[in-house]
Parts: structure tokens; sequence; C-alpha cells
């Protein structure tokens, strides 16, 4: 089961999303779809903070899925990208850090959104 949110504060230019749980194919694809309507409300040089503290590695089909988000926060304009991991997700790092690779997608990693927060806040 997953459980997912996105939260975008246009005053701060910054999306936020909180992920947790395995990903379905068609789990990943609603997120990639509701996240491309989100980014929409953010001004191209956006911050986002990636909470992904319990996320599980996820099937090839949902990867791709998620490979997509990235894509849409490079054609949107993302200024900052912040990873949370959690400390009993080495695997999911790993898959995630692999994929922004192959998009070309830079990120700093926090290990909690209150750091990731200060990160972004210190321009």
């Amino acid at each position: 089961m997953v459980t997912y949110d996105i939260k975008v504060d246009t005053n701060k230019n910054r999306c936020i999303i909180i992920a947790s749980g395995f990903f379905q194919d068609s789990e990943a694809k609603e997120l990639a779809d509701k996240y491309t309507e989100a980014i929409k409300k953010l001004k191209p040089g956006f911050d986002q903070i990636a909470l992904l503290n319990d996320l599980k590695p996820s099937t090839p089909g949902a990867v791709d899925e998620l490979q997509r988000i990235q894509i849409s926060a490079i054609q949107h304009g993302i200024n900052r990208l912040v990873r949370v991991f959690g400390e009993s997700a080495p695997l999911t790092q790993m898959q995630v850090e692999r994929q922004a690779k192959e998009t070309g997608i830079k990120a700093m990693t926090a290990r909690t959104l209150e750091e990731a927060e200060k990160l972004l806040d210190a321009k």
C-alpha cells in the first residue's frame, strides 16, 4: 500500500512531495499526473522537497512513472531539490539516485524535513 501527498506553497515557490510504501504502476502514474498539474501553480525556478522516508523500492513500471516526475520538474524549471530518506531506505535511495542520473536532475540530501527546509530557506 502506498500513501502520498503533494503540497504546493506559492509564497515560497516550493513543492513538497511526501511518499511512503510500495508504488504499483497505476499509483505511480496517478502521482506523476497529479504532480505535473500541481507544479503548474509554481513559477519556473521553484524548489522541491521529496520526503521519501518510508518509500520502498518500486516495480519497473512504477519507476518509469516516478522518473516522469523528475522530467516534469526539469521541464518546469526546477531550481533546487532536496530529498529526505529514512535510514532504513538505502535500496530506495539507490533506485532514486539511479533515476536521477538518467534524467540529469541534481539533488541535495537531508535527514529530516526541517533540515531540508533550512537548506532551501538559506538560499
